[in-house]
């Protein structure tokens, strides 16, 4: 009996909160958001984006195994095109997905990058409430 043997590889990542801004940034900062109120200070969708890409890719490859599964099983002779996407989806699109961890790696870095959100939308909130680059310090 034939084996498979993969090794599975889960990139980890998470967010380190900056330095303290100085003074110079504090102003500038602030400047760019009185200028630009609704406009958060980092792209919040670039990480969500890519993670969506792979869920669609995961979704086709769901797609492409039932119609290869229906092609196979609607009658006595399966349809050499159920074959072929059955194939396809397995090995070219759900196995590489799943097993080298590329899933999962993707969720750890969306979680990632929500805490990096998180932390700039609060830096964001308390420069508004914030008179003076002294009074940010004390918060």
């Amino acid at each position: 009996m034939a084996r498979f043997t993969y090794t599975k590889t889960v990139e980890n990542y998470s967010f380190v909160p900056p330095r303290m801004i100085s003074e110079k940034e504090y102003t500038q900062l602030k400047q760019q958001i009185l200028q630009n109120p609704s406009e958060p200070l980092i792209n919040e969708m670039e990480a969500r984006n890519a993670h969506d890409r792979l869920l669609t890719f995961l979704y086709v490859g769901v797609f492409l195994l039932i119609i290869g599964l229906i092609g196979m099983f609607v009658d006595d002779t399966p349809k050499w095109w159920g074959v072929l996407l059955m194939f396809i989806s397995v090995f070219g699109i759900l196995h590489p997905i799943i097993n080298e961890g590329q899933l999962e790696s993707s969720r750890n870095r969306v979680r990632a990058y929500d805490e990096k959100i998180e932390y700039y939308r609060n830096l964001k909130n308390t420069i508004v409430k914030t008179n003076s680059y002294l009074e940010f310090l004390r918060k």
